[in-house]
């Protein structure tokens, strides 16, 4: 799994409940803040709880307070080389 796949599993999880993101490409929501594409602390919460069940991943607590939040190639580098110390 490379970081394009990451990255769209994430798409697909936050757009079960925003649609707005299926219409968005894999790029444009890699490359896009995700808070102008609709993604609020709900959805950012929702997306913390997935990551962590999914990946089995521990988000390190300094993620979730840095601007890197809001980023999905962010959230998608962090899970990739944080996933047990090895990439995904």
């Amino acid at each position: 799994m490379d970081l394009r796949d990451v990255v769209t599993e994430l798409k697909a999880f936050l757009a079960r409940d925003i649609t707005f993101l299926r219409d968005v490409t894999v790029d444009q929501f890699a490359n896009s803040p995700l808070r102008e594409l609709g993604v609020d602390s709900l959805a950012l919460t929702s997306l913390a709880v997935f990551v962590s069940r999914h990946f089995a991943v521990d988000i390190p607590d300094d993620f979730l307070f840095s601007d890197d939040v809001d980023s999905a190639e962010q959230w998608a580098r962090m899970i990739y080389y944080t996933k047990d110390g090895d990439a995904v």
